[in-house]
């Protein structure tokens, strides 16, 4: 079996795949917000709520539940947001990778540490298989140089501050799932993921063209508790108020997006079911900054000829989609008012009239990362 270990900035999850890396068996995951644990088998959910939070105890309860079943691990799976300028492809995690990934914390400082921590824990339960570790950058890397450039001293460009991208492995996925909806590689593309974190990609002949993520998984998109991407002076006109740097980042990271606008919750569930003022206006301004970023990827494709929702948000909100496409209607996009509040399956959203497809696809990261194993096993 290969386990894949997927560490979010608002839950952890795993999942068991037979050693093909095509069959999912059994999933796993944590919710950090309501502390609710998760355990699929055999098409049942067993669900209860607990105080496990931690990285280690996370491992601990799969262990168990993979004992139980009887099951032998041959490979572990992990999912990295940020490979930094060395880190492309799928690598074996050797003490000296390790000690790399350590060492790009500061890029990601919302999952690098606990994507590190989560696989010390495995390391320690399952310590005679090979661990993988899966870069969220990596689908990017190949963009066209010009797209990596900020307009800054080129010297930072050498010291590796460029634009990366992230969502890589969702993206990769959705890329894979392009022949089966029949949409052609010639097709100008963008996918937006939309969960806790959001992001869109440009793509073209199954590659990266451009993202609206950079250097860093706080920019581009207004997301569940972070920023997206403001006017650099608000960054030193704070530090000039006396804010020091871990101030700046815990409102960026922790205390804006969804969160800070509304002041009652990252999740736009709650949000629509409140309906108040400050509901609405965090609702509105998510979807308004997510159809900037995605109009901001038109120049990279020339055009536009499908778009495709996914993600925690993108797959099970049509109406939060149907916001957001609204901004875009001058592309001549065209929505179907009645689609269903929850989709399970890949799902067309555009009126017959509608120039632009528009999709909402289920994504599967773990899919990617258990392919990435096989090699290894």
């Amino acid at each position: 079996m290969i386990l894949t270990v997927n560490t979010g900035s608002s839950s952890y999850k795993a999942a068991l795949f037979d050693v093909t890396g095509r069959q999912w068996l059994r999933g796993f995951s944590l919710d950090l917000q309501q502390s609710s644990w998760k355990d699929e088998s055999a098409g049942t959910t067993y669900e209860w709520h607990t105080n496990v939070l931690t990285q280690t105890d996370f491992i601990h309860q799969i262990h168990g539940r993979l004992l139980e079943a009887g099951c032998t691990l041959k490979a572990v799976s992990h999912r990295f947001v940020h490979g930094g300028g060395d880190f492309h492809q799928p690598v074996v995690i050797t003490p000296l990778v390790a000690r790399q990934l350590e060492g790009l914390s500061d890029l990601a400082p919302l999952h690098m540490p606990q994507a590190i921590e989560m696989y010390s824990a495995a390391r320690n339960v399952w310590s005679d298989v090979p661990h993988i570790a899966c870069f969220d950058t990596g689908f990017h890397h190949n963009q066209p140089r010009l797209h990596t450039y900020y307009p800054l001293p080129l010297e930072l460009y050498a010291q590796g501050i460029r634009h990366y991208g992230f969502h890589g492995l969702s993206y990769e996925y959705i890329v894979s799932q392009l022949p089966v909806l029949g949409i052609s590689s010639d097709a100008r593309i963008i996918a937006a993921h939309l969960g806790s974190g959001s992001s869109a990609c440009a793509i073209q002949h199954g590659k990266s063209v451009a993202s609206s993520m950079g250097f860093s998984a706080v920019a581009g998109m207004m997301m569940a508790t972070r920023s997206g991407s403001i006017d650099p002076g608000i960054i030193t006109y704070l530090l000039r108020q006396g804010w020091n740097v871990k101030r700046i980042e815990g409102l960026l990271y922790k205390q804006s997006g969804l969160l800070g606008v509304s002041g009652i919750s990252s999740d736009l569930r709650i949000l629509r079911k409140d309906g108040g003022d400050t509901a609405r206006l965090a609702i509105d301004l998510y979807c308004y900054r997510a159809a900037q970023e995605i109009a901001a990827l038109l120049p990279a494709l020339g055009g536009l000829d499908v778009l495709i929702f996914t993600g925690g948000i993108g797959q099970h909100q049509p109406d939060t989609c149907r916001q957001i496409a609204q901004h875009l209607a001058w592309l001549d996009i065209k929505m179907l008012e009645n689609n269903n509040q929850t989709l399970s399956a890949a799902e067309q959203l555009q009126a017959s009239s509608s120039r632009v497809a528009v999709w909402s696809l289920p994504t599967n990261e773990e899919a990617v990362m258990a392919k990435a194993a096989i090699g290894y096993i």
